[in-house]
């Protein structure tokens, strides 16, 4: 006979039904005595799953296996502010993982016979109850992960105690309250969230006008470095100005200081000379009136 791959067995004797517990055998072919058969026990993992997807049929829309019951009706823990409520009304929707080892196969048949799958849905029905009173119904909300790995832990505590292991996480696929209660949690969740969003807003808000203030700052201390730069370039300018001027005038009074000493005049001539040249580079633009002495014009 034929174990196939993906389980292991013991051999039960057709005809007195004992079952040899000291053998277990693992996929392959076998030579069996005469109504001897094999009894089967999955050796990869096995899904176990309390749900509403297709509990009303005998496979689900995607061609797996049927959950092995509706999801778990519990209460929560008591309410810190509330510790007379006894809890709230929850309904929990989980699916976890096992596999039987095979040196414990003989251990399970022994306990359980052939009905082991049964029997180890009935104990994780009393985990998830007595787990899900060490929390309070806000805690099903806000602490998920944890509930889902205490979870685990706790199942894997009871179940390895009767022959198996639970692989992976447990995986909390929907939990849900009485709708009155949900709609309280949903309102306050949206409170605390309106909360914390109008903080946020004030800190933006705040740093928006910090922001504003060092902006203002750095204009003010820009227009005062503008405002000196500009200062000194316009000392700069009338200085530089004001040096020229007196360049200039240095080279005017040297050179008539030339004129002077070249043509032998003397002071009044000079500045006759100088009123003279003045009007001649004024050209014909507006009147001038110009006052000269009557010995200018004398022979």
């Amino acid at each position: 006979q034929q174990v196939p791959i993906g389980f292991n067995a013991v051999r039960q004797n057709g005809l007195t039904g004992y079952v040899a517990l000291g053998r277990v055998f693992t996929p392959g072919l076998y030579f069996l005595p005469l109504r001897q058969t094999f009894i089967l026990f999955p050796s990869t993992l096995v899904t176990i799953e309390f749900s509403e997807r297709g509990i009303n049929s005998t496979t689900s829309d995607l061609g797996f296996a049927r959950p092995d019951g509706p999801p778990i009706e519990t209460r929560t823990g008591k309410d810190a502010g509330d510790p007379d409520s006894g809890g709230q009304p929850v309904t929990l929707s989980l699916s976890f993982q096992i596999r039987i080892p095979v040196d414990h196969v003989g251990r399970v048949y022994n306990s359980f016979s052939t009905e082991w799958r049964a029997r180890y849905v009935l104990l994780a029905r009393n985990v998830v109850n007595t787990v899900a009173t060490r929390y309070t119904s806000t805690e099903f909300w806000t602490e998920r992960r944890k509930i889902s790995d205490d979870l685990g832990s706790s199942l894997n505590e009871t179940l390895a105690a009767q022959g198996c292991a639970v692989e992976g996480a447990v995986q909390l696929l929907r939990v849900d309250f009485q709708d009155k209660y949900e709609d309280l949690i949903t309102e306050t969740q949206l409170q605390s969230q309106k909360k914390i969003t109008n903080e946020y807003q004030m800190q933006v808000t705040k740093l928006l006008k910090e922001l504003d203030v060092r902006s203002a700052g750095v204009d003010a201390e820009s227009q005062a470095i503008r405002a000196i730069a500009e200062a000194e370039a316009a000392s700069m300018i009338n200085q530089a100005m004001a040096d020229g001027f007196g360049v200039e005038q240095a080279a005017k009074a040297e050179a008539f200081a030339r004129a002077k000493e070249k043509l032998n005049l003397s002071n009044d001539e000079v500045l006759q000379y100088v009123k003279l040249n003045a009007m001649r580079h004024r050209g014909s633009k507006g009147k001038t009136t110009l006052g000269l002495s009557y010995s200018e014009f004398a022979p």
